[in-house]
């Protein structure tokens, strides 16, 4: 799958492709990511949290950005972390990402 990030700024958030397939499954794969990318974003959008973020003039955190995706090896990070959700992954860029 290719990233939601688009990495740079002033970028928008970019649709989730099947990366170099045609594959069925990819692209079912792929639109159903963009489904749940845009239900959360409309959840985030409305949430009290952004109402706060945006009367103090900062700007909204309001959408999940999706980057490096790989396969699924069984991680159940609830159990193993106590934590319902989670940063996998490593770069410059993460240490300005809200966890």
């Amino acid at each position: 799958m290719s990233d939601s990030d688009p990495f740079y700024a002033p970028q928008y958030v970019m649709k989730i492709e099947p990366f170099e397939t045609v594959d069925p499954i990819s692209e079912e794969t792929a639109n159903a990511i963009n489904r749940f990318l845009k239900r959360t974003h409309d959840i985030l959008q409305g949430h009290e949290v952004n109402k706060n973020r945006a009367f103090k003039g900062e700007q909204a955190a309001n959408f999940i950005l999706t980057k490096w995706a790989g396969r699924y090896t069984g991680l159940n990070l609830p159990i193993r972390t106590g934590m319902r959700g989670q940063l996998l992954g490593q770069s410059n860029f993460n240490d300005s990402v809200i966890m």
